[in-house]
């Protein structure tokens, strides 16, 4: 292991640099690739959202963790209720995300290894859906990558020095802001906890007061979500317990783990993810020798999979779930190419890349595949149509209240509806949610005409003597894209 992964790669030589170079020239075009990206594509339901989330901000909601939240309303603070502003620092916080992994990897084992990170990590389409898609896994992703940085800091700094008391606290305090935006940051502490445990090189920190410091500025961290929680009957802890553990028996536990390796190896892609599991096979082969910094890493790329895994036995897990799992691994991978000499290691690599930035380009443009005469459908579907859905909404709904059945509904319509009104989502069709929390929900006996997307006219409690429903439909170019009703109603 400390032959493949972490051998200290060679100075700086003219390939080297040449390397770095090019890989510069690439990142700022490709940055602004994504923030232009980032500004005119339609929001996905889920990011719309969130940022209603960010317009009832809270220590708490019922789906999640407010980090996303917050971090939403800081960007719309500066450039205002657009798509911009709410995948601002989607699109930062990764770039930042790539500069603190190829850092750590050109200190740790050479330029080659640092060259590889980051051009692994700008291909992937992990990197790219993380970005461009504002979620409760975008900060926390940053933030555990600081933490998991700062706690394989600690074993590269003298023993007992200020330096290394430093990188305990700062672990602390990142992962306190992880747990902050997304329950299941818990998995990062653990990693670094069994990290320790692990090595016996490592385990006098257990007698020192920073390890327990470091537990402290966490819990001080996530004190706001408990108090929430707290509050409210402990719903989003429990919402999330369920929703990641309740069996799900529609296909059975077999086909259930096996459609989650497989959404790995598709969100990964499948070369890389091949890769990713011989890395870590040999990692784990020969964990004695490994430095501790590197377990850290080996531990924060296995614990996700192997946890999501066993869970798949028992319901049907998504995708991105282990999704901070993939970074670590990247700098594992990365380095185990570098540090080889033998060429067929760096084909396997191009190969990955190749793949990689195949189904990126298909994420970023689905209407090329369209045009290809592909039809699959998928939810790269869910990026168009939302403004279209806007000017319809703001015609039928003049004069009106506009409320929804369905979150989703209710999410978009807000942010492209003209003005941005309230739309509230009743969840007559759907699940409790966050909406369900929020105050200032409309009393519609206080309305004289209603409009309402989606069904569920029984359930409103609104007495109306005149009734029209119409059905939409939404195209992009020649694909349907997704057909919903909405209700006229009068008293």
């Amino acid at each position: 292991m400390q032959e493949t992964l972490v051998s200290q790669a060679p100075s700086l030589d003219v390939v080297g640099r040449r390397a770095i170079r090019w890989l510069w020239v690439a990142a700022l075009p490709y940055l602004a690739f994504r923030y232009w990206y980032a500004s005119w594509r339609c929001l996905v339901p889920d990011e719309a959202y969130y940022w209603v989330w960010s317009r009832h901000l809270a220590p708490g909601y019922f789906d999640h963790a407010p980090g996303v939240a917050w971090t939403i309303k800081s960007s719309t603070l500066i450039f205002g209720d657009t798509e911009l502003g709410v995948r601002f620092w989607g699109v930062t916080l990764l770039a930042l995300m790539v500069v603190l992994l190829a850092r750590f990897a050109l200190r740790e084992a050479g330029v080659y290894a640092a060259a590889w990170t980051a051009f692994l990590l700008l291909c992937l389409p992990a990197t790219a859906g993380f970005s461009n898609i504002m979620t409760p896994d975008t900060p926390a992703l940053f933030f555990q990558t600081c933490a998991m940085l700062c706690a394989a800091e600690v074993f590269c700094r003298p023993d007992d020095s200020r330096a290394q008391r430093w990188a305990w606290l700062g672990f602390g305090a990142f992962t306190g802001l992880a747990m902050v935006s997304k329950y299941t940051s818990v998995l990062l502490p653990f990693a670094v906890f069994m990290a320790v445990a692990t090595s016996p090189e490592a385990r006098h920190h257990f007698r020192r007061p920073w390890f327990y410091l470091a537990a402290l500025l966490a819990f001080i961290g996530v004190t706001p979500v408990i108090y929430w929680n707290a509050t409210h009957d402990w719903i989003s802890i429990r919402y999330q317990l369920h929703h990641g553990t309740d069996p799900d028996d529609r296909h059975g536990p077999l086909i259930n783990f096996a459609a989650y390796v497989g959404s790995q190896a598709g969100i990964y892609t499948p070369v890389l993810f091949a890769i990713g599991m011989l890395v870590l096979w040999r990692g784990w082969r020969q964990y004695r020798a490994v430095p501790m910094p590197w377990k850290i890493l080996l531990w924060n790329a296995t614990v996700p999979f192997a946890f999501f895994g066993l869970t798949s036995f028992r319901t049907m897990a998504q995708g991105n779930w282990p999704g901070f799992a993939y970074f670590p691994l990247t700098v594992l991978i990365a380095c185990w190419v570098a540090a080889n000499p033998f060429p067929r290691r760096r084909r396997w690599a191009w190969a990955g890349a190749a793949v990689a930035l195949v189904i990126n380009l298909w994420f970023h443009f689905p209407e090329l595949g369209w045009a290809c005469g592909i039809k699959i459908r998928n939810k790269t579907d869910q990026m168009f149509g939302w403004r279209e859905c806007g000017r319809i909404l703001d015609k039928l709904g003049k004069d009106r209240l506009v409320v929804a059945n369905r979150l989703y509904y209710a999410g978009e319509a807000t942010f492209y509806m003209k003005g941005q009104p309230d739309v509230w989502a009743l969840n007559y069709d759907s699940r409790s949610n966050a909406y369900d929390y929020f105050e200032g929900k409309p009393d519609l006996t206080r309305h004289d005409s209603v409009l309402l997307v989606g069904g569920g006219t029984d359930r409103l409690g609104f007495d109306y003597s005149r009734r029209d429903v119409r059905r939409i439909t939404l195209y992009e170019g020649h694909r349907q894209l997704r057909e919903f009703k909405v209700t006229l109603l009068d008293r």
